[in-house]
């Protein structure tokens, strides 16, 4: 069977698995679904992902949902150009905790939510923990080229979807030197072009 890759190409969590997909060269069929897209609420999407939510990720009778789970899949089942070891595990997990619910309520907040029903109060709030997460990320960053260490790995695809509309939409983000110059190694990377810096 053609493996599968299950998810809208705008979802920052499908983001991942393309990203990792692209860098790794695998040949896939991607199908939309999730959002507008419809599908997740089949009994069939049920019984491949009860969570109902994308992505899903099927290959050679395995079928795999959680962004993380499937990029750490991809990677340690074959030999490529991106890493994985336990601190990039520590950091995938720190951005699944940390990071990644902060940015998602602001980005609800700024791009989702109409104008009028926006709370600067809420983004206020969202956004010191969001910066606090920056912060930690940022400290790292300052001692390595990459998230966990000197190769690129797995924990900057998980951090890299995220971050890439954290600072593609308005709201009061404070400086971090170090995440910017990472971003900006990130945005060198072709794969990184095509699948995450899209629109969303």
């Amino acid at each position: 069977m053609t493996a599968r890759l299950w998810g809208r190409a705008s979802s920052v969590n499908v983001q991942k698995v393309m990203w990792a997909l692209a860098e790794l060269a695998i040949e896939h069929e991607r199908i939309d679904a999730g959002w507008t897209y419809g599908q997740t609420d089949t009994d069939a999407f049920a019984a491949m992902n009860p969570t109902r939510r994308v992505p899903v990720w099927q290959e050679n009778g395995l079928t795999l949902w959680e962004s993380h789970a499937i990029v750490r899949h991809l990677v340690t089942s074959r030999s490529g150009v991106i890493a994985h070891d336990a601190l990039a595990d520590q950091w995938m997990d720190f951005i699944a905790t940390a990071l990644q619910p902060p940015f998602i309520s602001v980005f609800y907040q700024t791009v989702r939510l109409p104008f009028e029903k926006r709370s600067a109060d809420k983004l206020a709030t969202l956004g010191k923990t969001l910066n606090a997460a920056l912060d930690v990320l940022n400290g790292q960053l300052t001692q390595t080229t990459w998230l966990a260490g000197e190769a690129f790995s797995t924990a900057d695809i998980a951090a890299g979807a995220p971050l890439h509309r954290v600072y593609d939409v308005h709201w009061p983000i404070e400086t971090f030197p170090a995440v910017e110059a990472w971003l900006d190694r990130l945005r060198d990377r072709p794969a990184y072009r095509d699948t995450v810096m899209t629109s969303y």
